[in-house]
């Protein structure tokens, strides 16, 4: 906890929000958010790419185990407002430029859906 409304997480040193913007956004607007956001005396916010994104949301618990609900974890362990939804990523799906990756975190797992959609929150992240 960087005591600030921010997070870094050690195995990637990124920068994360603890609360991620609430509510459904379509792709264009959840890329416009994190453009535009200035939190934490910070400019540099983005949308986190597909492999960011897994690699924060393959949390592990004590045992090692991959847990089961990222969601619920999160919220157990500093960040807040954590939904059990989808989260967009900056990353196109290459075989469409209408189509981008976002991550499950009520479950877990990369997903694909129109840029359009208003099918996934914003989490913004930026590189110290």
């Amino acid at each position: 906890d960087n005591g600030n409304g921010t997070k870094t997480d050690t195995q990637t040193g990124l920068m994360w929000l603890k609360s991620p913007k609430q509510g459904a956004l379509t792709w264009t607007d959840a890329m416009s958010y994190a453009d535009k956001l200035e939190f934490a005396g910070f400019t540099d916010w983005r949308l986190p790419t597909a492999d960011e994104l897994k690699v924060f949301s393959e949390v592990q618990d004590k045992n090692g185990t991959t847990a089961p609900y990222p969601w619920k974890w999160y919220n157990s362990h500093g960040f807040q407002k954590v939904e059990e939804a989808n989260y967009w990523t900056s990353t196109p799906e290459s075989y469409d430029d209408n189509m981008v990756k976002m991550y499950d975190l009520k479950f877990g797992g990369e997903r694909t859906t129109v840029k359009s959609a208003k099918d996934a929150c914003a989490w913004a992240v930026r590189k110290p």
